[in-house]
């Protein structure tokens, strides 16, 4: 006959957690991050808590001395912030699995914490909840921000050495290629990498030098290398979506020294911003350069190129005066359109020393046939005519103001009915727990009577779990939200003084209007080159946001984020400017 086991050991009394795990980089193993997940999982076992798919959290090839651009960390982070995360508990490997940044962990702990998440560290067995985890943590954290250092230091003197015994320590260079010297392996067996000349892309050095030399512009010589399809140096991926050449591309070939067969290590260093996760260049002393010579590397003749620098000053005598790019000068922090603009083709105007905008894509890679360009004064005075004119009509305020006043009304609906159903599950739960406590009272009473004491605490601790759990939903119920009712001529008074706001902005400062711009306008503002009966112009559409983010708290104490809910078309026309652009052929 077979036993009959008690309900308890039916049911997975297991919880769920989550994991987070990170592999540094490609020369890692491939199953770093499964060895990380395993070993946490029999963690988790042994702590009673399972992990379940969704909740595995990870990021490859990703550095742990900055938090930014870890889009695993970032969901999970995200999650942890709810008011009723899924988890309650967060398992990693190990303390550097989470981050080599000091105030990163820290605050990451402290984050936890507050949320009242509980993390474990297999390989290092440490459990927040245990009462010595912050004197043990902050060791092992010290650690591996003292190893990322070291590591650095590391790295860069191995590449100096490379450097020093004639190797290339760093990237393929445009117009070189790397080959491996497999005579002089290193001590960890992988074979240095020897420069030579690739002879396809020298040519087009010394042609882009000789054309550079001969007065052509950077466009031009960019336009006439697209043009012969010549392949680019560097390919498509993340941001570069077209594969040409790129006026940048042009510039960097004309400054390189390595072409004279110059070669120099230690001209910069980058170090990460802590503020942005960005690596930031920094430019060393020529003290403090490495150089040496390599005259078997020599692409161009110095004759070649005293010709491009002696060209270059020439140009730079002739061009006209910058009057500097967003936040550049003193007179860019007016140009509140700055960033806010983009072509048809997807591509953001840039505002160039003429004063006008162009298509950063047709100037830069010359992959969009829109050339013409448009007065920065032309579209900022358009658009803010266009915006007071909206504003003065009280057609639209009207029509604002009723769907406003709709919008609110279907929040409170939806508040009201969140309030009943969560008032009617609080009843149920605040039942249930009085039911488990009446449980708990008889079997306390039944213990002290001296029963069958193992059976009876073996229910009373099943009775205080339930209870806990029952505490647990009631918490995360939370406070009934206030919700008030909204009356018509509330909406319309706040319209009125949202929109006599913005008004008064509109006439105000440049550089407010710049600020307030950045969080009212949700995308760029599509400028497009059309053809009318007065003859061609730009036509500007998109949209500008009524609200400040913020503005808000007319349905109860808790303030209602309704700025982005209502927003301003705008679509007007402003005077083209097509210059005389020649189409350069190639030669």
């Amino acid at each position: 006959m077979q036993e009959n086991k008690p309900d308890s050991q039916l049911i997975d009394t297991r919880k769920p957690a989550a994991f987070y795990g990170r592999k540094s980089d490609k020369k890692s193993r491939a199953t770093s991050i499964d060895d990380q997940l395993r070993n946490c999982m029999e963690a988790a076992e042994e702590k009673g808590f399972y992990i379940p798919e969704e909740f595995v959290f990870t990021d490859e090839n990703k550095t742990g001395t900055t938090k930014f651009n870890r889009p695993g960390f970032a969901t999970f982070e995200a999650l942890c912030k709810k008011k009723n995360p899924p988890f309650k508990m967060v398992f990693a490997d190990d303390t550097s699995r989470v981050g080599r940044r000091e105030a990163d962990v820290y605050d990451l702990l402290d984050k936890l914490a507050f949320w009242r998440i509980r993390i474990y560290f297999a390989s290092d067995e440490l459990d927040s909840n245990d009462s010595g985890f912050r004197d043990a943590v902050v060791s092992k954290i010290h650690g591996d921000a003292q190893w990322a250092k070291v590591h650095g230091k590391r790295v860069r003197r191995g590449m100096q050495g490379q450097f020093m015994r004639g190797y290339n320590p760093g990237c393929v260079c445009y117009g070189y290629q790397n080959v491996d010297d497999k005579n002089t392996p290193d001590e960890d067996g992988r074979p240095g990498k020897l420069e030579e000349i690739d002879k396809e892309e020298a040519m087009i050095v010394v042609l882009i030098f000789t054309l550079f030399a001969a007065g052509w512009s950077l466009r031009r010589i960019m336009k006439r290398l697209n043009e012969d399809g010549v392949p680019p140096p560097r390919k498509t991926g993340i941001k570069v979506k077209v594969c040409k050449w790129a006026r940048s591309a042009v510039d960097y070939i004309l400054h390189n020294r390595r072409y004279l067969g110059d070669q120099s290590f230690a001209r910069t260093s980058q170090r990460r911003d802590p503020e942005t996760g960005k690596m930031v260049v920094e430019k060393h002393p020529e003290t403090e350069w490495r150089k040496k010579d390599h005259p078997k590397l020599q692409i161009i003749t110095p004759e070649l190129w005293d010709k491009v620098v002696a060209m270059r000053e020439e140009k730079n005598k002739k061009g006209n005066p910058s009057l500097g790019g967003r936040d550049r000068t003193e007179n860019s922090r007016k140009y509140f359109l700055g960033g806010l603009l983009t072509c048809p083709c997807g591509a953001p105007y840039n505002l160039r020393s003429h004063g006008r905008y162009v298509c950063s894509s047709f100037l830069y890679r010359d992959s969009c046939d829109n050339h013409a360009t448009f007065k920065r004064e032309e579209i900022e005075k358009a658009i803010i005519s266009a915006l007071c004119d909206k504003l003065r009509s009280q057609e639209l305020r009207e029509s604002l103001v009723h769907s406003l006043y709709d919008y609110l009304k279907s929040r409170k609906a939806e508040q009201d009915e969140h309030g009943a159903l969560a008032s009617a599950r609080k009843a149920q739960l605040e039942a249930e727990r009085a039911n488990q406590e009446n449980f708990r009272h008889k079997y306390t009473e039944a213990i002290k009577l001296a029963c069958d004491l193992r059976s009876l605490t073996d229910a009373l601790t099943v009775v205080e779990a339930e209870i806990k759990r029952i505490d647990e939903k009631l918490l995360a119920l939370g406070r009934p939200v206030k919700v008030k009712d909204i009356t018509i001529n509330e909406v319309r008074t706040f319209m009125e003084k949202q929109v006599a706001s913005f008004e008064s902005l509109l006439m105000g400062s440049a550089e407010m209007l710049k600020i307030e711009f950045q969080h009212r306008i949700p995308s760029p503002l599509v400028v497009t080159p059309i053809e009318t009966p007065k003859g061609r112009m730009f036509r500007v559409s998109g949209s500008v946001g009524l609200f400040s983010s913020g503005d808000g708290a007319l349905l109860s104490d808790q303030e209602i984020p309704i700025g982005q809910q209502r927003t301003i078309t705008v679509n007007f026309k402003i005077p083209l400017y097509v210059p005389q652009i020649r189409r350069y052929k190639a030669a």
